[in-house]
């Protein structure tokens, strides 16, 4: 049986359930299993929560709309900083913590573990579920000026540094190279508990292909779509038998529309609305194909958060993404079918991948031993309470299986 917890960590998170978005699974899965490692997490979030006596609510006082109207502001949740950190101080001082864990983005939350560090004499593990300096998502010239200052001064002060992809993990051990041995490796992953799975395809005349998640302007379908448009011109792919739907994002959020609208009209691609969680995976489970768009940067540091999902339902996977980076190597060893389209592939290159591709069966597969090992929200559990043990200065209270304990590098997609 699992030792009783015993010690506190204040886990602060701005998104977290019943909040869907992805940014709000993560932490959800630590607060979750930690138990089983001796460590119970209080919540401190942003989303509306039921009462329970581990989870704080402390509503933003700037809600979103009124974030996106006004532009000077370049960050979410900074109006949430002042509220966030009287309630955590009085967490810290009810409850007492052993130590405190923020995550990123927003930024919001390590302002606050640093202002507990500082005030409160906590340790403090900084996750980062995104890089913060050079990150592709923060373009504004402000954010571009004050993320290295905020950045090295998180590196300074924290504890423990948590990335989510090893590439990430070794761009901070060159830029930092004091802070190696406090930088650790925690993947994101899946709850062992969802189920997630293939269901039966209906019955509907035409093979569909799904994406589900956000889009961007570096982040689009242009090259299957060009790539299927021209296959059509020339008679190799019938468009009556295939559609491509895009299910979260609106045809603006491609940065450019005009380029897209073609594809909608000849009824190749579709674009739908965000819908709840059960029905994105119940979209996933019936659909013949995934599609699977990494950003188009030379260097991808990042995996997108449904690649995990998409895995475990085990239908083919269609991934645009760069020659090595993590989505590219996560993928070669789940043992799921899949085709690679780089992003500098020659347009014949990328032609002949999507005709191979929509040629393949739609029969599921199964995920390798190594992906439901590496990815369980149970291991990484485990992992991050190696760490928390580390940073506390606590002996192991019990025996943590072989490879949990915390690394600094791993043998696996960099």
């Amino acid at each position: 049986m699992p030792e009783r917890p015993h010690r506190n960590v204040l886990l602060l998170a701005y998104a977290y359930p019943p909040d869907n978005s992805a940014g709000a699974a993560r932490p959800a899965r630590f607060a979750k299993y930690l138990p089983n490692f001796g460590y119970r997490a209080l919540v401190l979030t942003a989303a509306a929560q039921p009462n329970s006596e581990s989870l704080g609510y402390v509503p933003d006082p700037w809600p979103r709309w009124l974030q996106r109207l006004w532009r000077l502001i370049p960050e979410v949740g900074l109006a949430w900083i002042r509220p966030a950190l009287d309630a955590a101080e009085r967490m810290i001082s009810e409850c007492g913590c052993d130590a405190v864990m923020s995550t990123f983005p927003p930024l919001a939350a390590h302002l606050v573990a640093l202002r507990l560090k500082r005030r409160c004499g906590v340790r403090w593990v900084a996750d980062f579920r995104d890089p913060l300096h050079g990150s592709p998502g923060r373009r504004r010239r402000l954010t571009r000026l004050a993320d290295p200052v905020i950045e090295r001064l998180i590196f300074r002060h924290a504890d423990a540094l948590v990335a989510n992809t090893a590439a990430v993990a070794h761009l901070w051990r060159q830029r930092y190279p004091e802070a190696r041995r406090k930088i650790f490796l925690i993947w994101n992953g899946f709850d062992p508990d969802d189920t997630v799975g293939p269901a039966p395809i209906p019955e509907r005349g035409f093979k569909l292909l799904l994406h589900l998640g956000d889009l961007y302007p570096t982040r689009h379908p242009g090259p299957v779509l060009e790539a299927m448009d021209r296959l059509i011109r020339r008679g190799l792919l019938n468009p009556a038998e295939l559609k491509v739907q895009l299910i979260g994002s609106q045809l603006e959020d491609t940065g450019n529309p005009d380029a897209f609208r073609p594809f909608i009209e000849a009824r190749l691609a579709e674009f739908l609305p965000r819908v709840s969680t059960a029905e994105a995976r119940r979209a996933m489970a019936e659909a013949d194909y995934l599609l699977l768009l990494d950003l188009a940067t030379p260097r991808p540091l990042q995996v997108p958060s449904k690649l995990f999902d998409y895995i475990r339902i085990g239908r083919p996977i269609l991934a645009v993404t760069e020659k090595n980076s993590p989505t590219d190597r996560i993928l070669a060893r789940a043992a799921i079918p899949h085709t690679t389209i780089y992003w500098h592939d020659s347009p014949e290159e990328r032609e002949r991948k999507v005709l191979d591709f929509l040629n393949w069966p739609s029969a599921p597969q199964p995920p390798s031993e190594w992906f439901g090992r590496m990815f369980n929200g149970v291991t990484q559990a485990r992992t991050l309470a190696s760490i928390l043990d580390s940073v506390c200065g606590a002996r192991h209270r019990q025996a943590r299986t072989a490879g949990s304990e915390p690394r600094t590098s791993e043998r696996i997609p960099a």
